[in-house]
């Protein structure tokens, strides 16, 4: 979207997090604490959709 900037991913596989980060040139998360101290305004969760409410939760 022209009016959205992808800042921050998180990916519990390290290797898949800091893959993601190269490819779309973004800081990694290391945890889940990283993402709350960020400046965030909007999040994409992509697990499948029975998850995303403890996950939204945290």
């Amino acid at each position: 979207a022209d009016n959205a900037e992808l800042t921050t991913v998180f990916d519990i596989d390290a290797q898949v997090n800091a893959e993601v980060a190269k490819k779309f040139d973004a800081r990694q998360a290391a945890s889940i604490s990283d993402l709350q101290e960020a400046d965030i305004e909007a999040v994409y969760i992509a697990t499948p959709a029975n998850l995303h409410g403890d996950q939204v939760n945290v």
